[in-house]
């Protein structure tokens, strides 16, 4: 379980923010999204409990990739009170299974439950999701420090971004009015760097990204003479692991600028890290020791098949029977091998002992496999001749002597 950076309010008003605005209530839905957002909320709160729930409903529901996506906001939006309160306060180290299952719970959040949620429920429909953090143009007016979170998602092999917590509603006189807005849904990245700036300048999705003073003061910055290629770049950094992308991005974010928020960015990815290979530590120990049990579970029923075998199936089965012996076994094996296949200990001593198991798990199979075959010749025989398969010295005749 990742443990927390709590970054307070009181830091963050040190830092510089944009400019604030008034702001205004959206524009009304189109008709397409009306009839999302209506379907959406016929959704039964009994279903709608866990990400899995929302999922399977929006995938059969609607058919385009556009359509779940947009109503995995929709409902984001609809089912989570902005917390005003909280929002005072941020994590960049949280971890996100947390803050998604606290705000299906509670349906409360801050604009990092809203990204979170909806980044589980794209993913968990195929549209590969990001949640990006960084500066935001309006965070101040919203009660909280100008840093924020929102999310990258693909669609139709292009990359949109958007705002689940800016769609949720606005801020009138100091109060949160909630009302679903579609202004910050599939936003193309030239114009939603307008008010967003991510710490990774990746994340701007663009072939010439912004400065942070460009942002700040609203200027387009001058075509690059070597511009990013941005979907080379992102599948770059898909491809690596999840300490690859921390490094990266860190590495980016340095390079771009160093405040105090940028202090505050790099250090929760620091924590990220650290707290990484402690959950894939205690993940990894966790599968070995699952790994164990089956394997010894395994080969504590092959040794009995094997004990079995010596007493030439004494007591009798029925062939239907005899049938049913050695699959559990192979079951168990193959649970065992794929545990053993996600390890990847740090440390030599543990590296040996994940390389002993894979050893008598391989050497179990081996040996189940002569049973299997055995078995299937010993099925495959008259009943009359069926005792002469256990006393004869032909290994051709006896795979349980090769």
């Amino acid at each position: 379980m990742y443990s927390r950076l709590v970054i307070l309010a009181a830091i963050s008003l040190a830092l510089t923010s944009a400019p604030a605005h008034a702001q205004q209530a959206p524009a009304p839905l189109s008709a397409p999204y009306q009839a999302i957002d209506a379907r959406m909320q016929q959704l039964p709160d009994s279903t709608a409990r866990s990400v899995d729930g929302v999922a399977r409903y929006i995938k059969a529901a609607f058919a385009t990739d556009d359509d779940r996506a947009w109503a995995a906001l929709a409902w984001t939006t609809r089912h989570i009170r902005y917390d005003l309160d909280g929002v005072s306060t941020a994590d960049f180290a949280y971890e996100a299974g947390e803050v998604v299952q606290q705000a299906l719970s509670t349906r409360v959040g801050t604009p990092a439950a809203y990204a979170e949620v909806y980044a589980a429920l794209a993913n968990q429909l195929g549209l590969k999701t990001y949640v990006v953090s960084g500066q935001a143009q309006r965070a101040a007016e919203r009660g909280g420090p100008p840093f924020h979170f929102w999310c990258a998602t693909r669609l139709g092999g292009q990359w949109y971004l958007l705002d689940p917590a800016w769609a949720a509603g606005y801020l009138a006189n100091g109060a949160f009015v909630p009302q679903l807005s579609s202004t910050y849904f599939k936003v193309a990245p030239a114009e939603f760097v307008r008010t967003h700036l991510p710490f990774d300048p990746l994340w701007q999705l663009l072939p010439t990204p912004y400065s942070p003073q460009q942002f700040q003061q609203g200027k387009v910055p001058a075509p690059l003479a070597q511009p990013w290629a941005v979907a080379d770049s992102v599948a770059a950094y898909e491809r690596l692991s999840v300490v690859g992308q921390l490094r990266s991005a860190s590495r980016r974010a340095r390079q771009a600028l160093r405040t105090s928020l940028t202090e505050l960015y790099l250090s929760g990815n620091e924590r990220y890290e650290q707290n990484y290979y402690v959950t894939e530590h205690n993940r990894m120990l966790a599968a070995y020791n699952e790994a164990q049990q089956h394997a010894q579970q395994a080969i504590a029923q092959l040794n009995a098949f094997l004990a079995y075998y010596n007493h030439q199936f004494q007591p009798r089965k029925t062939d239907a029977q005899l049938r049913q012996l050695l699959a559990p076994i192979g079951a168990d094996f193959q649970r065992a091998r794929t545990l053993l296949s996600t390890i990847q200990f740090r440390e030599e001593t543990r590296q040996a002992t994940v390389r002993e198991l894979t050893a008598a798990v391989q050497s179990g199979e081996a040996r189940l496999r002569k049973s299997q075959a055995f078995l299937t010749r010993y099925l495959g025989t008259a009943p009359a001749q069926r005792p002469v398969l256990f006393t004869t010295k032909d290994a051709a005749r006896n795979e349980m002597l090769r």
